[in-house]
């Protein structure tokens, strides 16, 4: 929906997104497959078939090299199923920051417009996540921050009113709280 050309929106906003704030979003709106709890369970089979390989290796006399290969793969998975998302966040918003480019966001009565494009995105169709001074709106795969620094007072407080998320975030409407 787009929003009618003689409206004007309340508020014209413009910013620029720091390192920190970037990195935070990124991380905060991964939509990996898994998620969290498939990670957990990764990792713990993971730690058992290192332990199990491990074990071996070291009870058999250390006579053949197989388990112990399996053992020392099985840990780096382990390594590299908790560094390498936060190493491609921490990339990304090195990277975006400095590009340097601002930020627009058009708040209308019905909802956003982000960027030069005149697509509305209505309130209530969001999925709001909380991190430390920023609400990140996703819709769909496509996520836009809002660091609380850059909306005015007034601002802000109609945000809180047209998608009922406060800084707190005592919301049971929008599940995902992160810090």
């Amino acid at each position: 929906m787009e929003p009618e050309k003689s409206a004007d929106p309340l508020w014209d906003l413009t910013y620029i997104l720091t390192q920190d704030e970037i990195y935070r979003c990124a991380k905060a709106g991964d939509i990996r497959r898994i998620g969290k709890t498939g990670t957990v369970v990764e990792t713990v089979i993971l730690g058992v078939m290192a332990v199990y390989c491990l074990s071996a290796f070291f009870l058999d006399g250390m006579g053949e090299g197989m388990p112990l290969f399996l053992g020392v793969a099985s840990l780096a998975l382990i390594a590299a199923i908790w560094a390498v998302p936060e190493l491609r966040y921490r990339r990304a918003a090195v990277s975006q920051a400095q590009n340097r480019s601002p930020n627009r966001v058009r708040v209308f009565h019905q909802g956003f417009a982000f960027g030069a494009d005149d697509t509305l995105f209505l309130f209530g169709s969001e999925d709001v996540i909380l991190t430390q001074n920023m609400w990140v709106l996703r819709y769909g795969a496509q996520l836009f921050p809002l660091p609380f620094r850059a909306l005015p007072e007034d601002c802000r407080k109609f945000l809180q009113e047209k998608t009922g998320f406060t800084p707190s975030g005592k919301d049971p409407r929008h599940s995902h709280i992160k810090g």
